[in-house]
């Protein structure tokens, strides 16, 4: 069930706001993206850019109060899920949509086995037997390649590794066959090692389940491995979206200029190139600057950078961004 050009998730302008004693909060402000069946999108940037509130309100679990969807639309298929009741959202939760949350000891529940909570939501969605939805688990952790499925259903959260933990959170998202599947940073609190297994375990079940994907992270390296298109987010706002191998091979805004130059990377295969790092901090999402929101830390800023903040255009075929030198 896919929409226009093949789109199976449209967001457009999307705005969630924080309506706090301090002030409103601008989490999200204009975001507009789309996710074709069976693709993946990264979305990147620093702590506090916006990429978990756009997934979490994409889900509608946006926490009310103290935060709102104010506007935009939000398209998967045919339908607006803005304007769908709680219950109809509910049934799209884990069976259409699924989402894999970044530190799955905050997400597993301390007081039941792991195989309950896989099973749980198989018996919400499918109403089957408790027997049923037991052996369903056990086999989804087997597919999730958890050794020895069986025994480990029957543990605790906190008797797995972080590893089978995250194992266990796939297993939970894709338990019910969703056409698309939020992470959201699936593999920060992992080693190197473990990171990769579980971003090839992602991509083979991606693969075989034909699934769309929507990947956040702050790791450009993760990006530059499972990515099709980025999603460069700073301060609410999109500043760069492009296909993962144009990206890479020349960003167009300073800021994404910046992520990158941020990567060790070698320097004529013999010694790592010295660090560059962003100058300043991200800014304060109660004060933001007047004009562009990355001006006070950006290398490149000219004088037409400060009155008004540029808009999001297609500066070349197929690659946006929203900066003044870029255009």
């Amino acid at each position: 069930m896919a929409g226009a050009n093949g789109a199976i998730l449209t967001v457009k302008d999307l705005r969630t706001h924080f309506f706090t004693e301090e002030g409103v909060v601008r989490a999200v402000d204009g975001v507009t993206f789309s996710v074709r069946s069976g693709g993946t999108l990264g979305i990147v940037g620093e702590s506090g850019c916006g990429k978990t509130v756009t997934a979490l309100s994409i889900l509608r679990l946006i926490p009310d109060p103290p935060g709102r969807i104010v506007g935009g639309s939000i398209t998967f298929g045919e339908r607006e899920l803005l304007g769908l009741s709680e219950e109809e959202m509910r049934t799209l939760r884990g069976r259409a949509i699924s989402m894999i949350f970044q530190e799955p000891m905050t997400s597993l529940n301390p007081v039941f086995t792991v195989g309950d909570q896989v099973a749980e939501g198989i018996r919400h969605h499918q109403r089957v037997s408790r027997r049923e939805a037991w052996d369903r688990a056990v086999e989804m952790l087997k597919r999730v390649k958890v050794p020895d499925p069986a025994r480990r259903a029957r543990e605790y959260p906190h008797q797995l590794s972080g590893g089978l933990r995250q194992r266990v959170m796939i297993a939970m998202a894709l338990a019910l066959g969703p056409r698309l599947l939020i992470a959201d940073e699936p593999t920060t609190a992992l080693d190197v090692t473990i990171q990769a297994q579980i971003l090839e375990l992602l991509l083979s079940l991606q693969e075989e389940m034909r699934m769309a994907v929507i990947l956040i992270t702050h790791d450009l390296g993760v990006i530059a491995e499972v990515a099709d298109r980025v999603l460069v987010m700073y301060a609410g706002r999109v500043v760069e979206e492009g296909s993962a191998t144009d990206l890479f091979e020349e960003p167009l805004h300073p800021y994404t200029q910046g992520l990158l130059g941020s990567l060790p990377t070698l320097e004529g295969g013999k010694r790592l190139r010295r660090l560059q790092a962003i100058p300043g901090l991200v800014p304060n999402l109660l004060a933001l600057p007047t004009g562009c929101k990355f001006a006070p830390r950006c290398p490149k800023v000219i004088d037409a950078c400060w009155p008004t903040e540029p808009e999001l255009r297609e500066v070349r075929p197929g690659r946006w961004a929203r900066c003044i030198v870029a255009e």
